[in-house]
């Protein structure tokens, strides 16, 4: 599916050398990119929250690597687009939460 897509190339930010080296985009934006990606989460017709776990987690690993750019953020660029997503499907992320935790 189209989202599986999307969380795949996702992913593949958790690798900041590998996307650095590519030499697409400006340095520093990298994780602008992926926060874009991030955005389109919340476009999907994803009545089953089938992404809320697996997105989170993504995030988190990508919130956990962006050191790594060499970037200057005030607040991650992560934080509005999941913001987004997690409103939308607000019951699935709440017990996503409730479940890690037990």
């Amino acid at each position: 599916t189209l989202g599986e897509k999307l969380l795949e190339h996702l992913q593949r930010w958790a690798d900041p050398d590998k996307i650095v080296d590519l030499h697409i985009w400006k340095r520093g934006e990298e994780p602008i990119v992926a926060a874009e990606i991030i955005g389109l989460f919340q476009l999907l017709p994803d009545d089953k929250s089938l992404f809320v776990e697996p997105l989170i987690k993504t995030t988190l690993k990508l919130e956990s690597v962006l050191p790594k750019y060499d970037a200057s953020f005030t607040e991650s660029p992560f934080r509005e687009p999941l913001a987004k997503y997690i409103n939308k499907h607000g019951r699935s992320v709440a017990q996503f939460f409730i479940n890690e935790h037990r």
